[in-house]
């Protein structure tokens, strides 16, 4: 059998949206004890290094929407050349706005894998509120599409 396909969250610079997105979904996956699901994030233009406020803001919004942290606090960020797109994975884009970026970066590939835009506001350089609202709508988008997210059709 091949490698699991992957969920990749995507934003812009990988240091608020995607890594929160995927620590979320991390922990809905173990508290739905749904297995083989490989997840990981990526930004268009990921900002290195990872902004240390940011990093305080986003942790404290995890934490306060879903009691836990899971793998957020040795998130770094990175951008398509550190990840290992292929075909099967799901990308999962939270800004339509980067959509021809996102295109343009994995043109090369046989067959693009999927991708699912959704609309996120960026908290970027807003106080620690916006990041918890923020984490708030990728729960309920996440738990909204928990079953296309893993791959299950019921």
């Amino acid at each position: 059998m091949n490698e699991m396909a992957a969920v990749y969250f995507v934003c812009y610079g990988n240091t608020c949206r995607s890594p929160m997105a995927t620590d979320i979904f991390r922990q809905l996956l173990r508290r739905r004890r749904k297995e083989g699901v490989a997840v990981d994030c990526f930004g268009t233009t990921p900002y290195y290094p990872d902004n240390p406020e940011v990093k305080a803001l986003r942790e404290r919004a995890v934490s306060k929407v879903m009691g836990n942290l899971d793998g957020i606090v040795r998130h770094v960020p990175k951008g398509v050349p550190e990840v290992k797109i292929r075909s099967s994975d799901l990308l999962v884009l939270l800004a339509p706005e980067y959509l021809q970026s996102l295109n343009d970066q994995i043109s090369g590939m046989d067959r693009p894998p999927r991708i699912i835009v959704w609309d996120i506001p960026d908290p970027f350089t807003h106080p620690v509120e916006t990041y918890v609202e923020c984490a708030e709508v990728l729960k309920k988008q996440i738990e909204r599409n928990f079953n296309l997210l893993v791959g299950d059709s019921g």
